[in-house]
């Protein structure tokens, strides 16, 4: 099902979790995914209350796993959410950068 909605493809870097010498987050080697990338410009509201604004929202597989602070095309994902079937599983992620 989800195969046809992503047509599209992103450069995903995931975030290593460690950071160098100089406080920034280091990154593994970029891959490919699959994904549907929709340019939607929006303020969301972080669990902190920090109010963030959003460019661009990328659909992605559930085996394609992204979290804050991976990057997606060059831009950091600032916010991810579940992208939930209606049977109540998890089919993939909502990422906004």
């Amino acid at each position: 099902m989800l195969s046809l909605y992503l047509n599209q493809a992103a450069e995903l870097k995931r975030t290593t979790g460690e950071k160098d010498e100089f406080g920034a987050l280091g990154y593994e080697d970029p891959i490919t995914v699959r994904c549907r990338h929709e340019k939607r410009s929006r303020d969301v509201v972080a669990s902190d209350g920090r109010t963030l604004r959003i460019e661009s929202v990328y659909y992605l597989a559930a085996d394609d796993a992204v979290k804050t602070g991976d990057m997606l095309d060059g831009a950091e994902v600032l916010f991810v959410e579940g992208w939930i079937a209606l049977s109540g599983l998890a089919v993939g992620y909502k990422a906004m950068t």
